[in-house]
C-alpha cells in the first residue's frame, strides 16, 4: 500500500538554494516524488494552511508574521510517497523539530537553519525553519486539496 504526505518547503530554503538539497534527501531516504510544483504564495491560501496554528497560538502579530514571511514568496509543494512506510512520520524525522534549536544535527534543519523559536517570538516574527510537513493523514488530505487545487 502506497501512503503519501505533503510537503512545502519555505522561503527561507528557497532563497538559500537549498530546495534541490531537500528534495535528494527526500529521495535518498527511499521517498519518492508523485508531484511537485513551485508557487507564489497567496494571502488567503497561506492564511488557511496556517488556520490551526493561529488558533492554537491566538498571538496577536502571528497573521501578519506569516504574511510578512510568505506573501508573494514562492515556495515549493511537495507530494511523497513511500511504498510500505509511513511517510509523514519519516519526513518529519529527516527534517527535524519545528525549532532548528533543538533538531538533530543530522537532520535538514539542525544542518542548515540557526534560527530558534524563542528569537522568533522576542521578534514577533515566524519562524524560519526551511520545510513544512503533514503532521497527520488528515492534514496531508487539507493541505494537498489546498495547494494543489483538488
Amino acid at each position: 500500500m502506497e501512503h503519501t504526505t505533503f510537503v512545502l518547503i519555505k522561503p527561507d530554503a528557497m532563497k538559500l538554494g537549498l530546495a534541490d538539497t531537500i528534495l535528494e534527501s527526500f529521495r535518498q531516504e527511499g521517498l519518492t516524488v508523485l508531484r511537485s510544483k513551485k508557487v507564489r504564495v497567496e494571502k488567503e491560501k497561506i492564511l488557511t494552511h496556517y488556520e490551526d496554528v493561529l488558533a492554537r497560538l491566538n498571538k496577536d502579530y502571528l497573521a501578519q508574521a506569516i504574511l510578512d514571511e510568505f506573501l508573494d514568496q514562492e515556495v515549493m509543494i511537495l507530494v511523497l510517497s513511500e511504498q510500505g512506510h509511513d511517510p509523514i512520520t519519516h519526513v518529519r524525522t529527516i527534517i527535524g523539530a519545528t525549532d532548528p534549536s533543538k533538531a538533530e544535527p543530522s537532520s535538514l534543519r539542525g544542518q542548515f537553519i540557526h534560527d530558534t523559536l524563542e528569537q522568533s517570538i522576542i521578534e514577533k516574527r515566524w519562524l524560519r525553519n526551511l520545510i513544512h510537513a503533514s503532521d497527520s493523514p488528515e492534514a496531508v488530505v487539507k493541505e494537498t486539496a489546498l495547494w494543489f487545487d483538488r
